[in-house]
């Protein structure tokens, strides 16, 4: 019978059932696990560096504090041993393992390729994913409170429901991945990419999100052979969706949001100053107080947005739709390029005309 502590180390254990095995403490380190059923086994601070586990049953797993470095699915057959009999792997590997459920509170996973993995309500509390491969990963209602995912790789990966608080995103990358109504509020996604990424109703208040990259549609000026100018705007195939999400008082200073859905988007207070927003879908979003000081603005949808009391100086407005945009308050005095106001029906009591005049 196998109790916890037990010495493990190298032993063959492929294919045992092993569920709801009591393995914490253990030392695993080189065993072979490969085929083994460990559903609902507890391996709370085991070692199982370099262990091999091929096709095994992870599914409401406890490896809460285990150590996983170079952790995974290679092949004892074909190992190549060292001098002294072993060549441990830098890093877990653990891509398509099915983790649903699995506790991992301050696991090291420092470096983990866990590609295509199913951490579905996962407790990854604390946990060092740091360098991490999470391309393709489902991390469904998974509570990443407190972990650690510098410089970690999520890319299409679906992060709907997931918990963050406090967790450290320096430099991740996050492109296609599906964060739907995720609560983002007060992290720092300085410099982020958000290209083709889903944040429909995500909550990024007081964010900072300055430098990031959401770009959806180039852009293009050029002179016509009758010497008329002329824009030509290139809408790009994929979207940066953020539509109904929440970045209220976000920094979002010098971000490249061009051709982004930001409908309906609550972005009051938000700093969006030197931000590009050229050809952005604005329609019905909430930009009051915002500071838009030097926002390029080209061509982008306002229509029936708020911006009363927003900081408009030297922001381009050039070919905006401003249909129905609320504009109460603001001075458009200091506004910057090319603008008028001819065809538009904007609410504009109290505003400060570009010549001066106040609105009635």
């Amino acid at each position: 019978m196998i109790e916890p502590g037990a010495e493990l180390q190298v032993a063959d254990l492929s294919k045992l059932d092993l569920t709801n095995a009591n393995l914490s403490g253990a030392n695993l380190r080189f065993a072979d696990l490969n085929g083994a059923n460990l559903r609902g086994a507890n391996l709370e601070k085991a070692c199982l560096i370099s262990v091999w586990m091929s096709g095994a049953e992870l599914r409401d797993v406890n490896l809460d504090g285990a150590n996983l470095t170079g952790a995974g699915g290679w092949d004892p057959e074909s190992h190549d041993y060292s001098k002294d009999g072993w060549q441990e792997m830098l890093y877990a590997d653990l891509t398509a393992s099915d983790l649903t459920n699995a506790s991992l509170r301050n696991a090291d996973l420092t470096g983990a390729v866990l590609r295509n993995t199913n951490l579905t309500g996962a407790n990854l509390t604390g946990a060092n994913l740091s360098h991490a491969n999470l391309i393709g990963a489902n991390l469904t209602n998974a509570n990443l409170t407190g972990a650690n995912l510098t410089d970690a790789t999520v890319a299409d990966a679906d992060l709907t429901g997931v918990l963050l608080a406090d967790t450290n995103l320096t430099d991740i990358s996050i492109a296609g991945a599906n964060l739907r109504n995720i609560n983002l509020e007060g992290v720092n996604l300085a410099n982020v990419t958000l290209r083709n990424v889903d944040l429909t109703g995500a909550n990024l208040a007081s964010a900072n999100l300055a430098g990031a990259y959401g770009a959806c549609a180039s852009w293009e000026e050029d002179w016509d052979f009758d010497g008329s100018f002329r824009v030509i705007i290139d809408r790009w195939e994929y979207q940066c969706t953020l539509h109904r999400i929440n970045l209220r008082d976000a920094n979002l200073q010098g971000a490249d949001l061009r051709g982004a859905d930001l409908s309906d988007a609550e972005l009051s207070g938000a700093n969006l100053a030197n931000a590009d927003l050229r050809a952005a879908y604005l329609r019905g979003a909430n930009l009051s107080n915002a500071n838009l000081t030097n926002a390029d603005m080209r061509s982008a949808d306002l229509s029936t947005a708020v911006l009363s009391n927003a900081i408009l100086v030297g922001t381009d407005l050039f070919e905006a739709d401003l249909k129905g945009t609320d504009l109460r308050g603001v001075n458009l005095s200091a506004l910057g390029g090319e603008y008028g106001f001819s065809d538009y029906q904007a609410l504009l009591s109290g505003a400060t005309m570009p010549d001066g005049s106040v609105h009635d």
